[in-house]
């Protein structure tokens, strides 16, 4: 399970320091139940995005993009 793996066995699949520990704060965010849902995203995107910027890793443009996926 990523959210409980080390970052160095992330790293070990080809990515950096930084993609591997923002990559476990996502699935521990999953796991814990703190990551927003489709329906959350679709019923306010903005704030959703806003949300999604305070996770370790997630920047302003892959936010908007993630919500882009979902938000008709």
């Amino acid at each position: 399970m990523l959210s409980q793996a080390n970052i160095d066995e992330i790293r070990r699949l080809g990515l950096t320091m930084m993609k591997a520990r923002a990559i476990r704060e996502i699935a521990s965010a999953e796991v814990e139940g703190r990551l927003p849902s489709v329906r959350e995203a679709e019923r306010d995107p903005w704030g959703v995005a806003r949300e999604l910027t305070g996770m370790w890793g997630v920047g302003e443009w892959t936010a908007e993009l993630a919500v882009a996926m979902v938000h008709p």
